[in-house]
């Protein structure tokens, strides 16, 4: 088991270099030309599989310890000077580290062709600069050149050729991917279990809902089965479901949890019949729902059901 993880490990560290190759004229020492290779890797995974190059490295050490280091990096047409700068190597590498991500985050030759492109991130926020008319709550994706789903995003408010994304899934996205409409309609199941052990009650509800009717409402239409006291009922019913982005309140942390989690509620009335006859309920919850895959996502919360109190979990 120890090994497997290991063995993901590298994986998932080297994964990144697969998307670009860096050369060296031979002057690069071993420390520099691994980090410029890995953060090279990393800047331009899922963008244009290029060739980069370094050559004419040099290293100037001052009376009180500094290094200046400095190197040619090219790419495409493209020639620059790399200086970075540090009192020790570590620090030196975090400076090469900081200057190649300047380089190449906002790089315009790597970014997509495509009309509908991402815009600038800023501390958690996404935009789209068009002039093309969107729904509110429609979904887009951010595709990369490996047509691998690296975001998922919901059209927010409109402003004069721009229009701010809600992230509603993200794994590392980056300013000019490709852009691509994404269904929005959203289908969700549940199953709730009744907190009284004494009296056994089972509740599991399918959902279907449209992000781009109501926004940031989602109405669902829904299909239900409940299990009490020995009876069982059949439902169908509406409903409507809200949400929160956590990364709405706390935009500067990238902890999964909350870059792709959300507090939502939802409230649904029901009619159907069993048994007994004629029978209808309501029911409301509130929840945490995180996307764990642009199209999987699982939630967990609090129910009432018609006055039973009951554990909700969803996906």
């Amino acid at each position: 088991m120890r090994r497997l993880l290991l063995v993901l490990m590298i994986a998932a560290v080297l994964l990144p270099l697969s998307a670009s190759r860096v050369v060296s004229d031979g002057t690069l020492p071993d420390d520099v030309l691994s980090v410029l290779a890995a953060t090279a890797g990393k800047e331009t995974y899922g963008r244009a599989d290029l060739l980069f190059s370094a050559a004419d490295y040099s290293e100037t050490v001052f009376d009180d310890g500094a290094v200046k280091a400095m190197f040619m990096f090219s790419f495409g047409d493209k020639q620059i000077a790399v200086e970075f700068f540090g009192m020790d190597r570590e620090e030196l590498m975090d400076s090469l580290r900081n200057s190649i991500h300047g380089i190449l985050f906002y790089e315009e030759m790597l970014y997509s062709g495509s009309e509908l492109s991402l815009g600038y991130i800023i501390d958690g926020n996404y935009s789209l600069m068009t002039d093309e008319v969107f729904r509110r709550g429609e979904r887009l994706q951010a595709v990369d050149s490996f047509n691998d789903v690296r975001g998922l995003f919901e059209v927010g408010e409109t402003y004069n050729g721009a229009i701010s994304l809600d992230p509603v899934f993200v794994d590392d996205p980056f300013p000019g991917m490709r852009l691509e409409r994404a269904g929005a309609w959203k289908l969700m199941g549940t199953v709730s279990s009744g907190l009284r052990f004494s009296s056994p009650e089972i509740f599991s509800m399918i959902s279907l809902g449209r992000t781009d009717l109501i926004y940031p409402f989602v109405p669902t239409v829904s299909l239900a089965y409940r299990f009490s006291s020995g009876r069982s009922f059949v439902y169908g019913g509406v409903g409507i479901e809200a949400y929160m982005n956590l990364s709405r309140i706390f935009p500067s942390v990238s902890f999964t949890l909350v870059q792709e989690g959300r507090i939502g509620a939802s409230a649904s009335v029901l009619a159907g019949g069993g048994e007994s006859g004629f029978d209808w309920s309501a029911v409301f919850s509130i929840f945490y729902e995180h996307r764990a895959l642009p199209s999987f996502f699982w939630r967990f919360g609090y129910q009432n059901l018609q006055g039973s109190h009951m554990l909700v979990l969803g996906f």
